[in-house]
């Protein structure tokens, strides 16, 4: 029989074993939330980096955005991912206003532009194309490229949520339903910003979730079965479209 020494002794060891486990429990559980924190701040990171590219290519001023880029890098590179991706987040809110402004102030000059000359000689590509093609055209086109970048950078958890709207903007756009694509672009965004938290069937507007391939309500498949980039035919568990190597998660 043990005595109260022995007793003793196996209650500390088995208290010293459990704290350590513990420890180790929480050790582990803090590197994943570093590791998914850093995965976050990556994509945030080159996403906000994408949209510049995109943004600077059509003319709008995106130095002020670059800067806090540029610091959001540093940021990342130190290890500081909160605030790597607190900075790229700021940097897209204020490539998004430079967008807004620059548009609205196109459209004043080239309103002037009209009022004084009917020629299109002295006009912008931009005013002339808008002349030239449907309503919201532009705009569609122009969101739904926005949203193919974002989603490209995004997380797999957020692109598979966002696949849903996403799929409805091209196939809008592709039958010519540009307000209808704008919609949905808009939609794809705000998702990836986390603006969005509820899925909505783009059929009958009821609620569903990220994995769900088809609406529980209505039916409507949710999940693409082609490669958005060459339209071949892909696989639910298939990262990359087997034909053109297009990434799809």
């Amino acid at each position: 029989m043990l005595d109260l020494g022995s007793i003793i002794i196996i209650i500390a060891v088995l208290f010293i074993f459990i704290v350590i486990i513990l420890n180790l429990n929480k050790t582990f559980r803090k590197r994943i939330e570093k590791s998914n924190l850093r995965d976050e701040a990556y994509n945030s990171v080159e996403g906000a980096k994408a949209i510049s590219r995109i943004l600077s290519a059509k003319g709008v001023k995106v130095d002020d955005a670059n800067s806090v880029i540029k610091k959001a890098e540093n940021l990342y590179r130190e290890g500081d991912y909160t605030g790597a991706k607190a900075l790229s987040d700021e940097a897209k809110r204020i490539l998004d206003r430079s967008r807004q402004e620059t548009l609205v102030n196109k459209e004043e000059r080239e309103v002037k532009v009209v009022e004084k000359e009917e020629s299109y000689e002295d006009l912008s590509p931009t005013f002339v194309l808008q002349k030239k093609y449907p309503e919201n055209y532009l705009a569609a086109k122009f969101s739904l490229e926005m949203a193919q970048s974002m989603y490209d950078s995004s997380g797999a958890e957020e692109r598979e949520g966002a696949s849903v709207y996403l799929q409805e903007a091209r196939k809008a756009f592709e039958r010519s339903d540009y307000s209808e694509s704008l919609r949905y672009s808009i939609k794809t965004q705000k998702f990836l910003k986390k603006e969005i938290e509820e899925l909505k069937c783009p059929r009958c507007g009821a609620s569903v979730g990220p994995r769900d391939t088809y609406c529980w309500n209505c039916g409507a498949k949710l999940k693409m079965d082609r490669c958005p980039n060459c339209g071949a035919e892909v696989q639910p568990s298939d990262k990359f479209c087997r034909n053109c190597g297009f990434r799809l998660k």
